[in-house]
């Protein structure tokens, strides 16, 4: 942070660790590493993801808080891959727009923040399903309705879309960034 080379960061969160039980916002974890490159002129973009490989065997496995699977939202896993919400169930995009609303309110306008990166629809911020680990849980998808990488399939009218919507609906006063 104290580079003059470098402007920012991204500082890159999953929404387990962020939100461990309904409506208890953990907040304080993204001031904390915000704090240091505010105090030296710099922003931050930041992403909240909801299933990442990279988190395996960490706080953040599954990406996505238990208590949204306890609710009975369904996932796509197999050994040594994400857990993966189903991107596109009711119940899954019900509490992750909360979540972006939540996220929003406390950090849209924050003169510390350059953009936000959506997420939720992916291991990451680009929407592209589980990637590196499709071979392995296609099947499982696909018993949950994945039809294809088509504009009007599935995963892009019911997923993407829609949660590309509740960002750009939640966040009026700072950017949102898609990366593709």
């Amino acid at each position: 942070a104290e580079h003059p080379h470098i402007s920012g960061t991204q500082l890159s969160y999953c929404w387990a660790r962020l939100e461990p039980e309904p409506r208890q916002y953990r907040w304080d974890i993204i001031e904390a590493d915000m704090d240091i490159w505010a105090r030296n002129g710099k922003k931050c973009w930041l992403e909240v993801s909801t299933a990442g490989r990279w988190w395996a065997n960490s706080e953040c496995d599954p990406g996505a808080p238990r208590w949204v699977y306890d609710q009975g939202v369904p996932f796509v896993k197999a050994p040594k891959t994400a857990t993966y919400p189903v991107f596109w169930d009711g119940r899954y995009f019900k509490e992750w727009e909360t979540f972006i609303h939540a996220f929003a309110q406390r950090f849209d306008g924050d003169p510390r923040v350059e953009f936000f990166a959506p997420g939720g629809y992916s291991n990451g911020t680009e929407p592209k399903l589980s990637s590196k680990e499709d071979d392995q849980l296609m099947d499982q998808w696909k018993q949950h309705g994945f039809d294809g990488f088509t504009a009007s399939g599935i995963y892009l009218s019911k997923g993407v879309k829609p949660v590309l919507k509740f960002y750009f609906d939640a966040f009026t006063r700072t950017p949102v960034g898609q990366t593709y």
